[in-house]
């Protein structure tokens, strides 16, 4: 599969969860006290933050992608196929027409 085209995905980073910031405001104006500041670091030195890297194996990358692909495919997105070199996941069914 052709896994390029998935470097065109936007990215962001949230400092929240939306529930979070629609009920606190935006996040730009969040002001952290000092209760806070020591509540993080009784949790930071709980939590184990070096946790190694596993990848998912290439067969399962695969497998994700071609559900995506049939997902898209059922719903008539064609997007679907800059991931399959341009080639359908189905043949064109036959089309019977009146005489």
């Amino acid at each position: 599969a052709n896994l390029e085209p998935l470097g065109i995905t936007d990215v962001f980073l949230k400092r929240a969860c939306t529930e979070y910031e629609h009920a606190k405001g935006d996040s730009q104006r969040w002001e952290v006290s000092e209760g806070q500041k020591a509540f993080e670091e009784k949790l930071e030195s709980i939590f184990i933050l070096d946790i190694p890297e596993s990848a998912d194996p290439a067969w399962k990358n695969e497998h994700t992608l071609c559900n995506w692909c049939e997902f898209a495919h059922s719903r008539g997105d064609m997007s679907y196929l800059q991931y399959t070199d341009n080639q359908p996941l189905y043949p064109a069914y036959r089309k019977y027409e009146r005489e």
